[in-house]
């Protein structure tokens, strides 16, 4: 579960493989966005099986969110796929 304010964060660099990690290097299991430059996301939210496919049809892969403006994205979130994903100086917060 994540917490109204994650405690933690590091720059997001998006890949079709690796999920996001706290600072050991162990996986989180749900992380908050935050978008520096406005794009398209491709995320596979926290509840949503794992997978590295970036198909996104279905209900239960990846999804892409198109046009996501500056400031916080307040899903919860387990990887950031490149392919597909063009909004850049992405952070993640968790706990």
């Amino acid at each position: 579960m994540i917490k109204l304010i994650p405690s933690k964060g590091s720059p997001c660099t998006p890949n079709d493989t690796n999920y996001l990690t706290d600072n050991d290097g162990n996986r989180v299991p749900g992380a908050t966005l935050y978008i520096g430059v406005t794009g398209d996301v491709v995320a596979l939210p926290a509840e949503n099986d794992d997978t590295n496919s970036t198909t996104t049809t279905g209900t239960n892969g990846a999804i892409l969110y198109k046009s996501v403006p500056v400031g916080p994205f307040p899903y919860s979130v387990k990887k950031v796929f490149s392919t597909g994903t063009t909004a850049t100086n992405i952070i993640y917060h968790f706990d």
